[in-house]
């Protein structure tokens, strides 16, 4: 999946883990780095460094999204800032409106 090309990326590089070796830390923007230098679409390289976000965002907004999440993808949730707050809702959607 292009969106955890930075995992994938990041560890060949050896880049910085997240703590307990669960995945590179900031791989969404590892990601969109390494999909940009092989001549990745704009468009492409900006959802991927927005994925992160809309994990967050969706779990915020559809407390049933998180559920669907795997065991690796909660656990780097965690690492990633966990559930947006209301206050990062909010910013969010401005963030959102601006990739559309």
């Amino acid at each position: 999946m292009h969106s955890d090309v930075g995992h994938l990326h990041g560890l060949n590089a050896g880049l910085p883990q997240m703590p307990g070796g669960i995945g590179v830390a900031q791989h969404e923007i590892v990601g969109a780095e390494f999909l940009r230098a092989l001549g990745g679409s704009q468009r492409v390289c900006e959802l991927v460094a927005a994925h992160v976000q809309a994990k967050r965002y969706l779990c915020a907004t559809r407390p049933s999204y998180y559920a669907t999440l795997s065991d690796a993808s909660k656990a780097t949730l965690k690492c990633q800032g966990g559930v947006m707050t209301q206050k990062e809702v909010s910013q969010a959607v401005c963030l959102f409106h601006s990739l559309m």
